[in-house]
């Protein structure tokens, strides 16, 4: 065999633009990948956030309720707790669909 059978070259090196290539394809797949792991990292600390509002808006709901003197109802404190719920549910719809997504690739 000569090496050189068909117009391709056996053995040696890949041309310079071939290896740039290369090169360039792989730091942007690992790009991607580190993206794709920030983009996690968010999703999940959005979530946990949520998760402790959730929990301070329904604590701070429990105290007004205990020491409710009056029958007024605690408006402010439901509407706090309804957004934080309202949040929490949306960031975990959102790392749903980012975790789906990425099953996907």
């Amino acid at each position: 065999m000569t090496g050189h059978e068909g117009g391709f070259r056996f053995g040696g090196n890949l041309g310079g633009d071939v290896q740039e290539d290369i090169r360039t394809n792989t730091q942007t797949h690992q790009m991607g990948q580190f993206d794709r792991t920030a983009d996690e990292a968010a999703a999940i600390a959005r979530v946990a956030d949520a998760a402790r509002e959730v929990q301070s808006a329904s604590k701070a709901l429990e105290e007004r309720f205990n020491e409710a003197t009056d029958d007024t109802p605690p408006t402010l404190p439901l509407a706090r707790l309804t957004a934080a719920i309202n949040e929490l549910q949306s960031a975990r719809d959102a790392l749903d669909a980012l975790l789906v997504r990425k099953s996907l690739h």
